[in-house]
């Protein structure tokens, strides 16, 4: 059985697209531990939360190189959450 070989750009395009997919099963689980009582960590919760955001930016990349404006918003926004978090995980120990 013969694969074909993929390019380069095929390769991010796929690898973009896994990540992307993994980035909504973080944030989906997040949601799920806000709404089930047995997962209310607040520290986890957080951590999925960053991680779905971190996943979807990385794999929107390449827009992001294209609009700085956005880029900067959402790194003061990851900055932000990552500041609550950190008080709210203070707060909560």
């Amino acid at each position: 059985m013969k694969f074909r070989k993929l390019t380069d750009k095929e390769l991010f395009k796929k690898l973009r697209v896994e990540v992307f997919g993994l980035g909504i099963i973080a944030i989906s689980v997040a949601i799920a531990g806000l709404l089930w009582k047995g997962m209310e960590e607040i520290f986890y919760s957080f951590i999925l939360w960053l991680i779905g955001i971190l996943l979807i930016s990385y794999a929107g990349k390449k827009y992001l190189q294209e609009h700085p404006k956005i880029r900067i918003a959402l790194m003061w926004i990851l900055l932000g959450f990552c500041l609550i978090g950190l008080v709210l995980f203070f707060i909560v120990t």
